[in-house]
């Protein structure tokens, strides 16, 4: 299991061994926002002001404001069912990362606020986001807003 702090890092707890991860050791930032551990065990650091670290159990990958995602708080984090990795960026938008690249959606995509609060895939595999101004739905290419695609929004 592991836990964010504020500004200590974040910590794995296994069988009575605790694991602690800093910006010594290559997170980007001590001040952690969110932690996602993906389907191939890798784990992915939003924090609050230094971009998105995914730590592999040996190495880190960071992607930070210097060129590969805009925004410095980031977090949020939803693997969807097909494996890509979502995550938001405060005031800049939604970002998918298919393991290949990253593509940002912003308002101009269809979202109904670049500022995305929540995440969360349904059953029929629609993927819904909350913003600070409603929810909207991915259908693939763009963003809808909700209260347009399911009726019962409304």
């Amino acid at each position: 299991m592991w836990f964010a702090t504020d500004g200590n890092g974040i910590f794995k707890y296994n069988k009575g061994v605790f694991t602690h991860l800093t910006n010594q050791n290559g997170l980007t930032d001590n001040n952690a926002a969110s932690i996602l551990e993906d389907r191939q065990g890798n784990i992915w650091i939003g924090t609050f002001y230094g971009g998105i670290s995914k730590f592999d159990g040996k190495m880190y990958t960071n992607f930070t404001k210097e060129g590969i995602i805009e925004g410095i708080e980031a977090g949020g984090f939803h693997e969807d069912s097909k494996g890509n990795i979502w995550f938001t960026a405060e005031n800049v938008g939604l970002y998918k990362y298919d393991g290949t690249k990253f593509t940002l959606y912003t308002t101009k995509n269809g979202l109904t606020s670049n500022l995305v609060l929540s995440i969360f895939e349904d059953n029929k595999g629609q993927l819904w986001f909350g913003t600070w101004q409603g929810l909207c739905i991915f259908d693939g290419e763009k963003f809808v807003n909700a209260k347009d695609k399911e009726p019962w929004t409304k």
